[in-house]
């Protein structure tokens, strides 16, 4: 099953885990719209409408409104549930699972399913251009971290997640709920893009951080 005629909104979509999630999803024949910045322009552009304007769209209110459902995947790490890097970090790692709880319990009655995706380490352009240089997260790359990055995700691996949740027609069921995308790989049956079959074990991530 396609996801022809459907349409999506992926947020962040200029690199990293948002473009990977576009990526797939336009793979898979949805109509894809993005939005993102260029990190390399630091300063805003006098031409695009402004964050105000933009979230006048308020996409849960046309789910409601259209009344046909919905999907809202908002992408959050094990850094919710435990310490990882800092304490900024954490909390808003955690502010968004709750966000997704929260959102999901008054979305509920009109059908629209909101979850909170926990990836495991993230192969994106800036992590691997961290372990080129050979320090991350403000250290020296540890011994741990260089084997749990060399079998980690592509950023296309949430793209499949997302893809998978979206053509689950009982997906309304893990409204509010964590998922962690190895969880998901397991019960969709899907892999990463190199044929690689993805294991997260959260008690080799407290070794590296």
């Amino acid at each position: 099953m396609s996801l022809k005629g459907k349409v999506a909104v992926v947020t962040g979509a200029s690199r990293g885990i948002g473009r990977g999630i576009a990526l797939q999803l336009g793979e898979a024949g949805a109509q894809v719209y993005i939005t993102g910045r260029d990190p390399k322009n630091k300063k805003s552009d006098p031409t695009l409408p402004s964050l105000e304007k933009t979230a006048q769209v308020y996409a849960a209110r046309l789910f409601v409104k259209n009344n046909h459902g919905g999907l809202i995947v908002n992408v959050s790490s094990f850094g919710g549930g435990g310490y990882y890097l800092n304490v900024a970090y954490g909390v808003g790692k955690a502010a968004v699972d709750r966000l997704t709880a929260d959102t999901a319990h008054e979305l509920k009655p009109h059908k629209v399913t909101v979850v909170s995706l926990w990836p495991g380490i993230v192969k994106t352009e800036l992590i691997q251009k961290s372990v080129d240089a050979g320090v991350i997260f403000g250290g020296k790359i540890k011994d741990e971290f260089t084997k749990i990055y060399e079998a980690s995700e592509t950023t296309e691996y949430s793209g499949k997640a997302v893809v998978a949740l979206a053509k689950d027609p009982n997906v309304l069921e893990k409204t509010g709920k964590i998922l962690i995308t190895a969880d998901l790989g397991k019960e969709y049956g899907f892999k990463d893009i190199d044929g690689r079959e993805i294991i997260i074990d959260p008690k080799e991530w407290a070794k590296i951080f």
